[in-house]
Order: C-alpha cells, then sequence, then structure tokens
C-alpha cells in the first residue's frame, strides 16, 4: 500500500513523463536503456576527462618545470658552498696569514688546479697582491669589481657577485669573495674568480626531456650560463618584463626566450646569491606532447566504449530469461527483513536467493558484532589518549573523536573542511608549517597514505611532537570521498630520543678529551719519574685527582661544579679544612665542564707539591685559596690564588716538572689564562687570571 502511494504521488507531480517511466516493460528493453544510460553518461565522463588531461598535463609539465629549476637551485647552492669552504679552508693558511703570497700563491694554485678556477688576495683599496692565473709576481691591476670588495669589508660577510668581465682573463667571470680576519690581513679579501662556463657542469648533470633549457642568470638578469647557445647567451640581459616575472613568481609563465621562441619558464632565486636559476620548454613541444596524449586517451575512450556496448548487448541476452524468474520471488531486505526461499526452475535464479537469505542472516550478526566492537574502540581511544578526524569530502563535514581537544589542545569546525584546514594550520609550529601543509593538501586532494611527525602549538604556547597517519579513499574513478586522520602525542618519546643522543655525543666528546689529557699525564709522569714504582705511584695519584673532578662533575650531570666544592675534593687528601690549615674565601661561582676539570688538575698539583716541599710539609704550615670576579677594561675577569705561609724556606726552581707543563701549556690552553708564579721566602704564590666567561658558566 505504501508503495502504490508513493507511485501515485510521485506521478502526480512529474505528469506524463514519470508514468511513461512507471509503465511495466520487458525486462530486455530496461537493460537496453540501462546500457544506454551509462553509455552517454560515459562518454560525456570521458570528453570531460580529454579536457581535464590537458589541464593536468599542463600542471604536471609546470611541475616539472619548478622541480628542474629547484635542482639547478640545489646543485648550484652546493657548489657555492663547495667553493666558501675551499675559501675557507684557504683562508687559514699559515702562509697567507704571515703574508707569504708567494707560497700562498703556490698552494692555491694547487687547490684550485682541479676546479678550473683562480685565487686572487686584494688589499685594502682593492688593488690585486696575487692572481692564481698568472705566475707570482706579474704586475697586477685594480680589482674589477671594487663594489663587491667594499661591501664584503663593510658587512664581514661572504659575497658573491654578478656576472663581470675580469680584468686579467678578459673573459666573463663572476667572483666568489670571502673577508680575511687575521690581524697581518685587516680589510684584505679573499677571492676565488670561476668562469661562466663552471656552472655548465652542473646543468649536464640534469636529465631532462628534448628541448628543455636551464639557465642561470645574476642577480641584475643577465645570463651566467645556459644549458644551449651558451657562448651567444652569456652576458645577455633578459628582458625587463621577463625580470620583472622572474622575480615576482616561482609559477611557470608563458615568455618568450632569447631566440624569440615562444617558452613556458619556471624560476626559483638561489638564497646564497640571489641568483635566478630557470628551466624552460618551447611552447610548441608542450603542445605537441598533450595533443599525443589527448589522441591516445580519445582512441582508447572509443574502443572502451565500443567493448562496453558490445559486451552489454551480450550480457542483457544472457541475464534476460534468468532474471525474470528471480524477479518473482526476490524479497526485499529493507526492514531487516529475512527473504523467503525461492524454488525455481532456474539454478542461478534459486542460488542468488539462498545467498540473498544467507546474507541476510550474516548482516544481522555482524550488525551485533560491529556495534560491539564499536564500543571497545570508543574505550581504547580514551585509554590511549588517541585522536582521529573523519573529513567527508563529498558533504564537506568534519566529525572529530571525543579526545580530539585532549590530544591537539584545540578542535576544529565541523561544517566547512577549508576552515578546519587553516585552524589545523595555525597551529603548526613554524619550522614544519611548509611540508604539513603540503601533506594536507595532498591527503584531501589525492587518494593514499601520508604519515608525518610534527610540532604543535598548543593554544597556552605549548610545543608538543604529534605522531600522525593520514588515509584517503576514493570512488571507482579515483576521487577522494572521505580522509581519516589519527594523531598520537610522542612529545615524550620523541624528548626522550634526543636526550640520549645529546648523552652520546657528550660521552664521545668527554672521552676523548679525557684520554689526551691522561695520555699527556701519562707522557709527563714518565719523564719525570726515576723508575716504574715511582711514576705508578705519581700517575695513580694525578688519576685520583682527575677523577675526583669527575667524580663532582658526573654528581652535577656536567652541568658544572662549585668553586669552593672543587677545592675541598681535591685538598681532602692532603688537609683538613677544619683543622686551621686550610682557608678558602670567595663567591660562589658555578665552573664550565671543561674549567673545573682544568682547574681540579692544577689545585691537585700544587697540593701535591705543598705537601711535598710546601706548607702542607710541617705541621704549621697553612694554605689561602681565595677567588674573586673583577671588572678591566669592560671585561669581567676571575681571579685565582693559591698562598702558602709557614712552611719550609722557599727556594726558586731551576727545573720545570710536570706541575709547571700543566700550568704552562694545559691550564693556558684550556682557559686562555695568565699563569704567576711567586717565590717569596715565607711559601709560593701562585695566581690564574682569565675571562670570567671561559671558567664560569655566565
Amino acid at each position: 500500500m505504501r508503495l502504490r502511494g508513493e507511485r501515485s504521488s510521485l506521478a502526480a507531480a512529474w505528469g506524463p513523463i514519470w508514468k511513461c517511466l512507471l509503465r511495466p516493460r520487458r525486462l530486455q528493453t530496461l537493460l537496453a536503456a540501462m546500457s544506454l544510460s551509462l553509455v552517454v553518461p560515459a562518454i560525456a565522463f570521458s570528453s570531460y576527462l580529454v579536457a581535464r588531461s590537458e589541464q593536468q598535463q599542463r600542471g604536471q609539465i609546470d611541475q616539472q618545470l619548478v622541480l628542474a629549476s629547484s635542482d639547478l637551485n640545489n646543485d648550484v647552492e652546493r657548489e657555492f658552498e663547495r667553493i666558501f669552504t675551499l675559501l675557507d679552508t684557504l683562508a687559514l693558511s699559515p702562509s697567507l696569514n704571515q703574508r707569504d703570497f708567494a707560497g700562498f700563491h703556490a698552494i692555491a694554485t694547487l687547490a684550485v688546479k682541479r676546479l678550473g678556477t683562480n685565487v686572487i688576495v686584494v688589499d685594502a683599496g682593492s688593488h690585486q697582491l696575487l692572481n692564481t692565473r698568472v705566475p707570482y709576481g706579474t704586475p697586477l691591476p685594480q680589482l674589477t669589481d671594487v663594489a663587491s670588495a667594499d661591501a664584503v669589508r663593510a658587512t664581514k660577510t661572504p659575497i658573491i657577485s654578478n656576472l663581470l668581465i675580469g680584468a686579467i682573463a678578459k673573459r666573463e667571470v663572476f667572483n666568489v669573495l670571502v673577508p680575511l680576519t687575521h690581524p697581518n690581513l685587516v680589510d684584505h679579501v679573499l677571492i676565488i674568480a670561476i668562469e661562466a662556463d663552471h656552472l655548465l657542469k652542473l646543468m649536464r648533470t640534469e636529465k631532462l626531456p628534448l628541448g628543455w633549457v636551464l639557465g642561470v642568470a645574476d642577480r641584475d638578469g643577465r645570463f651566467v650560463a645556459r644549458s644551449i647557445h651558451q657562448t651567444s647567451a652569456v652576458g645577455k640581459l633578459l628582458p625587463r618584463d621577463v625580470l620583472a616575472a622572474s622575480r615576482q613568481t616561482a609559477e611557470a609563465y608563458a615568455t618568450v626566450s632569447i631566440e624569440g621562441v615562444p617558452t613556458l619558464r619556471v624560476v626559483s632565486r638561489e638564497k646564497i646569491s640571489g641568483w635566478l636559476m630557470s628551466a624552460s620548454v618551447p611552447l610548441a613541444t608542450v603542445n605537441a606532447e598533450v595533443r599525443r596524449s589527448q589522441a591516445a586517451l580519445v582512441l582508447g575512450t572509443v574502443g572502451l566504449l565500443a567493448l562496453a556496448a558490445g559486451l552489454a548487448a551480450l550480457f542483457a541476452r544472457l541475464i534476460n530469461d534468468p532474471m525474470r524468474a528471480l524477479a518473482a520471488s526476490a524479497v526485499t531486505l529493507e526492514g531487516n527483513e529475512i527473504p523467503a526461499i525461492l524454488a525455481s526452475p532456474v539454478v542461478e535464479a534459486n542460488h542468488v536467493a539462498a545467498v540473498l537469505r544467507a546474507a541476510s542472516f550474516e548482516l544481522q550478526s555482524r550488525t551485533r558484532l560491529l556495534r560491539a566492537s564499536e564500543n571497545r574502540l570508543i574505550l581504547a581511544q580514551r585509554t590511549a589518549q588517541l585522536a582521529y578526524a573523519d573529513l567527508d569530502l563529498t558533504a564537506g563535514t568534519v566529525t572529530v573523536s571525543e579526545t580530539f581537544a585532549g590530544v591537539l589542545g584545540f578542535t576544529l569546525p565541523r561544517d566547512d573542511i577549508s576552515q578546519a584546514s587553516r585552524v589545523f594550520l595555525s597551529h603548526i609550529h613554524r619550522d614544519d608549517i611548509a611540508r604539513v601543509t603540503k601533506h594536507t593538501r595532498d591527503s584531501i586532494e589525492y587518494v593514499g597514505s601520508i604519515r608525518d611527525k610534527f610540532r604543535i602549538v598548543r593554544p597556552d604556547g605549548e610545543m608538543r611532537w604529534i605522531s600522525t597517519h593520514s588515509e584517503t579513499f576514493g570512488d571507482t574513478a579515483g576521487k577522494p570521498t572521505r580522509m581519516l586522520f589519527t594523531s598520537i602525542d610522542v612529545t615524550q618519546t620523541t624528548r626522550q630520543e634526543e636526550h640520549i643522543r645529546f648523552l652520546l655525543r657528550e660521552v664521545s666528546h668527554r672521552s676523548k678529551n679525557l684520554l689526551a689529557v691522561i695520555q699527556a699525564m701519562a707522557t709527563q709522569t714518565g719523564r719525570n719519574s726515576p723508575d716504574y714504582a715511582a711514576f705508578q705511584v705519581r700517575f695513580s695519584q694525578r688519576l685520583q685527582g682527575m677523577a675526583a673532578s669527575h667524580d663532582l662533575l658526573v654528581n652535577e650531570d656536567w652541568r658544572g661544579v662549585d668553586v669552593a666544592t672543587l677545592v675541598r675534593a681535591q685538598l681532602r687528601p692532603f688537609a683538613d679544612e677544619s683543622g686551621g690549615r686550610l682557608e678558602l674565601a670567595g663567591p660562589q661561582l658555578l665552573l664550565k665542564p671543561e674549567a673545573a676539570q682544568s682547574l681540579g688538575m692544577a689545585l691537585h698539583e700544587l697540593a701535591t707539591n705543598a705537601t711535598k716541599y710546601g706548607a702542607l710539609s710541617v705541621p704549621h704550615g697553612k694554605v689561602d685559596i681565595s677567588w674573586q670576579t673583577t671588572q678591566s677594561e669592560g671585561v669581567s675577569r676571575f681571579r685565582l690564588t693559591w698562598e702558602e705561609s709557614g712552611g719550609p724556606g722557599v727556594v726558586t726552581p731551576t727545573r720545570n716538572g710536570f706541575g709547571h707543563i700543566v700550568f704552562d701549556r694545559m691550564i693556558k690552553q684550556a682557559l686562555n689564562a695568565t699563569i704567576d708564579w711567586q717565590y717569596p721566602q715565607d711559601g709560593i704564590v701562585w695566581s690564574l687570571e682569565t675571562a670570567l666567561e671561559h671558567v664560569v658558566k655566565i
């Protein structure tokens, strides 16, 4: 009765057309109509695909151009960094810093021989002192690019010049300039002059389709290198409109090449030099490739439609008679009803009916299991604090889990996917925003799976690490229809991993330093020991002194050691502060780990010497240890003084032992300190002075 009422209302609304559609017809006629209903939209959709394919293919070519430009940019950037590294190495040359320009000329010539470049050194007036392009001693003109040299002196930073004509080479070159900082070379500049053809080898490594062109232009838009017609192109200026477009957009745009050929072009800016890296392809090449793809798509579509039409006619005839019998016994599953048993002379129809009946029972069972599974899933999400978002890309709606705000610290709008994306991206850490933005766009636009790990900034300012997994599903045509996004807070795990890596680096660094000190200690102890037994005793004592400092640092997690704590730990084996033989005076200061090790070794040597020969070798001897901070010419200074009194008469030593070697070499070098020894009759006075920042955590 309900079905009959629905038909009456629809027929009244649609009139004659609806009556015509509802009129009973043979199954064969309906199958034919169904075939037409499939073929006609397929033809329309195929037409759309042809048009869409052109757009996509042109987009792919645009992306390939962007990628080619980016790859060239990366190659050129790595080359510049390699040249800067070479310049930094040459700048440390002793012969250069000692103004031995003849010696440096020979060294620099060998260093850049494989690169095919030349090294230049200019003085404060930009006069060339040497140029490896010519033998040393050849009269040299003033540097052509004085402006770049002046800029390097003013900013004290490296610079890459524009293209210019070398004063000696008489051909197109560009300079890479770095300032020299040694006191003997004030306002001098070290330069590597590179011929424009040098960048061609980078372009030849790029695997590009036939007809594609790479180009490098300087900041003024003058060609430095070009993958074709290099000789005629180098030095040419880009047209003013092309240069303006190159600076304003990173996307592909249509223009005309310097040969007058209509071209599609993409430009990226190299960050070190500010140069323009371009990739271009003639529009005729692009159009020809698009036409070939369209022709293949059209032929394939026509063939598939013809095959579909033929198969539709064949299968319509094969299923017509069985479906008539099945239609008489089939029942609907609406309302979760169980279909009745069908008895028919057609085996296939009976089998379908039986399968439908069995499926109805299975559906009821699985529905119950699904509800139980959903309940367990909700409990698991609450326990694990797992957050998810479900994006219906067709309806444009967003559904989030109850734990979403707890894990991420914010929630999303539910009726606008674009707004939800903006809210989500607004909480991404600035260092991760570019990658996450791309992944978010890809997740919405393409079917597939993406895993990522990034930082978010909660509304209260707290930064958290989030591990995510997005899965995008599509329809039969490959169009995205739904995206599931899950996330877990992995901040604690990430911080633990970073801390472990930090500790490993610290252990390696400190172990190397400790082994170097022990090796030096063993060498010097051996030199000053008459036999193995004396060496063993003395070396063991010095290791114990070093171990005392090391234990203090370990107990403080290598953050540093208080000065008074270090002094007491080193002198405890020799004298007790409570007995009046030691006096300590000074402010509370936290020593750096390296400074604590060096000062601990010095205190141990002083205490050992005082116990054997000085104030601590007699009952009434005394040692005063004091430290303070001072100001000198606006710089904070640290001073430590060891003063002995009441001991045997002091005699100025004629030979320096290991202690002096520690003070004069290791302590001075480690702390950049000034060491002072005094030998008054009453007892030795030793003092150390250095910049406060060298020893104390500020």
